[in-house]
């Protein structure tokens, strides 16, 4: 290599260790969320560009929801106009 990477910058490292704690009291912390705690609970300002690159680094990720669907399963849904016969419509 032609060049020698830099080490983690300190700052960082105790960053780091604050955001894993944080993600182990509460996995459903995303990046933006993880932003906030950081500046109410520990008075740390960080930037949410910064916290994203940290997360990332680290290969945490939040626990979301998943996808809403209109159906849900094991209802049954009772067509009322069945016994009607339709011939045409309006």
């Amino acid at each position: 290599m032609y060049y020698k990477p830099k080490d983690e910058p300190e700052e960082n490292i105790k960053l780091i260790e604050k955001i894993e704690e944080l993600y182990r009291g509460d996995s459903t912390l995303g990046y933006r969320q993880m932003k906030t705690m950081l500046e109410r609970e520990l008075g740390i300002n960080v930037n949410h560009k910064r916290v994203r690159s940290l997360t990332k680094l680290m290969r945490l990720k939040g626990i979301a929801p998943g996808p809403k669907n209109t159906r849900i399963s094991g209802t049954n849904h009772i067509n009322f106009l069945k016994h009607l016969n339709v011939k045409e419509f309006n």
